[in-house]
């Protein structure tokens, strides 16, 4: 289900999003009636769920610091600064606690706009023979309500990975950061985290598929409208409308307009 999260920026429950998939895994979802949620460490980007640099560069002399606040607001006997070889062993040791958790951090992402965009129509979805599912972030929270999982959604923010610090208090907070040059995406995503027996280890080998997991969700909230590749034929739109009738989806199909021909718009 959807929980609110404490930190991040969740959109107003009116707001445009959007999800570009190829017409198989369109089908599957409607099959399914589940989103898949990627493994974090299986991006294409490899600042995925990661912190800064900056965060990285001066994450010893921040510990450094924060132990010598301690040595002195506490002050009592006994209390021993530690030396700067135990604090980098810390600091590793927080490195890789990071590491292990983006194994364990699920994703899926969605756009948000008032209208079509063209650059993810070529990117996730096909301009001949791709879809793209249209709703409300209101219904997207709707459509988790029966989730087992806990899910945020949340904003992303784009950053200066390399000169911007990243707040550590919460370690879901970097999930919701990413670089700046890809804030052409305006992305809006679907955040929930395994639950392990082992810790912080997790067997994805008896997983159906070992970069992440299938979530049920309730695909008639989900779905507000779907459209249909710019370039499409008939038969294609056609196809895309009986889909849906299919699984009992009483669902508006448009074709998008991004390739309409101007001359019959003026018509």
């Amino acid at each position: 289900m959807y929980i609110e999260h404490p930190v991040v920026n969740t959109p107003a429950d009116q707001a445009v999003v959007w999800r570009y998939l190829d017409f198989t895994k369109f089908v599957s979802l409607l099959d399914r009636k589940a989103l898949f949620f990627c493994r974090a460490d299986k991006f294409e980007d490899q600042f995925e769920g990661r912190y800064s640099i900056a965060n990285d560069r001066n994450r010893v002399q921040r510990m450094d610091e924060e132990d010598y606040y301690l040595a002195a607001t506490l002050g009592h006997e006994g209390f021993r600064r530690q030396t700067i070889e135990e604090i980098e062993k810390q600091a590793k040791g927080h490195s890789e606690f990071y590491e292990k958790l983006r194994r364990l951090t699920l994703i899926n992402c969605w756009i948000q706009g008032d209208y079509e965009n063209a650059a993810m129509w070529k990117i996730f979805g096909n301009m001949h023979d791709g879809v793209a599912i249209q709703t409300t972030c209101a219904h997207l929270k709707n459509a988790l309500k029966d989730t087992r999982e806990n899910v945020y959604i949340g904003s992303v923010k784009y950053v200066d990975m390399e000169n911007e610090f990243i707040p550590e208090d919460i370690t879901s907070r970097p999930y919701f950061h990413k670089w700046k040059y890809y804030d052409y995406e305006q992305e809006v995503r679907l955040l929930t985290e395994v639950k392990s027996d082992a810790g912080w280890d997790y067997d994805w080998s008896k997983e159906e598929v070992e970069t992440g997991k299938y979530l049920k969700i309730d695909v008639n909230h989900l779905i507000q409208k779907v459209f249909v590749a710019p370039y499409c034929q008939n038969w294609f739109f056609e196809l895309v409308k009986s889909s849906l009738v299919k699984y009992g989806l009483e669902k508006e199909v448009v074709k998008s307009r991004l390739g309409e021909d101007p001359k019959k718009i003026l018509k």
